[in-house]
């Protein structure tokens, strides 16, 4: 990627495992770049800020393909009395029980003798 430009369009053609390991260098190539500016071996900095943007390029085209579909699986007709007589009873809700108050709770006023 590094080496020339690849259009959007063309990101969005490739096989999803060729765009992964497009990503894992770029990936690479921005880290070690960033790593260069901050220890002052890199000196173009427009280069880290290009390389940055083919990689959100890239990432942004591995996000918008298309998924492939998935069969889904058609459940088994039944009818609304078998399905309202097969349902249990929900579970009782737990309620947190209030705090119990002691005798010497803090901040309480003292009591006159």
């Amino acid at each position: 990627m590094s080496s020339h430009q690849t259009s959007f369009g063309e990101l969005l053609a490739m096989p999803a495992d060729e765009l992964r390991k497009d990503i894992l260098t770029q990936r690479m190539l921005v880290r070690k770049m960033r790593l260069g500016i901050h220890l002052n071996k890199e000196k173009d900095a427009a280069k880290y800020r290009r390389e940055k943007r083919a990689l959100a390029r890239m990432l942004t085209a591995q996000g918008s393909a298309p998924l492939t579909p998935t069969p889904v699986k058609k459940a088994a007709t039944k009818s609304a009395k078998t399905i309202v007589k097969g349902l249990k009873p929900k579970a009782k809700s737990r309620s947190i029980p209030a705090p119990r108050s002691s005798k010497s709770e803090v901040g309480a006023a003292p009591k006159a003798s």
